[in-house]
């Protein structure tokens, strides 16, 4: 499976790492106790055969199986859908991705399986990944966590034990896709476009007023993932830096917009309407919008127009739970 090497990641080159494909440790136990079977001989052999055929198709296509689902996703920590830099795609056959830099790199599935002596005890619960061109001593694999997300681990073996980063990724629709990421995958990978276009969901809203939004209850980290909103969250609230907004279903603030309606706009775009205040003292209200992409019930994306400028802002759910209870009284009083 195509990772994202760490100079990617500091913005500098986007590909994919290599495999680890070995030939002893790294094939799976069933591998190693068919070839260790001795072939049958004479009509023995013969009618073997078609039952040996019969095995191998359903094997053949359980060897290519992820745990996930296969479309589009986008790295989180980078922006998630409405942000990526880059998609990583899977398609049942092959994995791989498209960046606006590198274009695409595709690779074809060998097999998928569990375990393997290179893995480490790191990769237990993750479904390890073999793809045609392996080179090298990387392991990798994907471990599902919930309705179109998964953690994508790579682990490169060192002289005293195995070092592992993990990426986490969303599953997005193609129209989620900022507009050049949408153009380079046209380019580049075309069938993607059209396998990934939006499909409405059972019980979406149609477009018009709605009272409450797909998203979850309670505390939300902006611009940052939750350990760092706590670590930038002042217990003594002194601090003029907010990391958190508390949300409910029906958003009556967000940043400096106070909301007085909220629009579908079909799929998982919406958009609120209100008026945003600015200046200290004797605020300015002036008539604002802003358009949100909902991701998933725990991330979101919004992007606020008005007279006054444009700015673009993520948001990340995090379990109430998590939140320190000196944080938690600033908010909650």
């Amino acid at each position: 499976m195509p990772i994202i090497s760490n100079a990617i990641r500091a913005g500098t080159v986007f590909g994919l790492a290599a495999f680890a494909m070995t030939a002893c440790g790294s094939q799976s136990a069933a591998s190693d106790n068919a070839d260790a079977t001795a072939p049958a001989k004479g009509s023995a052999a013969s009618a073997a055969v078609p039952t040996q055929a019969a095995q191998t198709a359903p094997a053949a296509a359980s060897q290519m199986a992820l745990p996930i689902a296969q479309g589009i996703y986008a790295d989180v920590e980078s922006g998630g859908c409405a942000n990526a830099p880059y998609i990583f795609f899977y398609d049942g056959t092959n994995i791989g991705n498209v960046s606006q830099t590198m274009g695409a790199e595709v690779h074809k599935i060998q097999r998928v399986g569990r375990g393997g002596k290179d893995a480490d005890a790191d990769f237990t619960g993750f479904m390890r990944v073999w793809k045609a061109d392996d080179a090298g001593g990387e392991v990798q694999g994907a471990k599902a966590t919930g309705p179109g997300r998964f953690i994508w681990r790579e682990g490169s073996p060192s002289a005293h034990r195995m070092e592992v980063f993990d990426t986490t990724y969303q599953k997005c629709a193609f129209a989620q896709l900022p507009a050049q990421m949408q153009a380079t995958v046209r380019q580049h990978r075309p069938q993607l476009a059209s396998a990934a276009a939006p499909q409405p969901g059972a019980g979406a809203p149609a477009p018009g007023t709605v009272a409450t939004l797909p998203i979850e209850k309670g505390y939300w980290a902006i611009d940052m993932n939750c350990a760092q909103a706590i670590r930038e969250a002042d217990p003594n609230g002194i601090s003029d830096d907010i990391p958190f907004t508390l949300l409910d279903e029906k958003i009556d603030y967000l940043g400096a917009l106070a909301v007085k309606r909220q629009e579908a706009l079909g799929g998982n775009r919406y958009r609120l309407h209100g008026q945003a205040s600015y200046g200290n003292g004797d605020p300015i209200p002036v008539p604002s919008r802003t358009d949100i992409v909902i991701n998933s019930r725990t991330s979101f994306t919004a992007m606020s127009k008005d007279s006054m400028g444009s700015s673009t802002t993520r948001y990340t759910h995090c379990p109430t739970a998590q939140i320190p209870r000196a944080i938690r009284e600033i908010y909650e009083g």
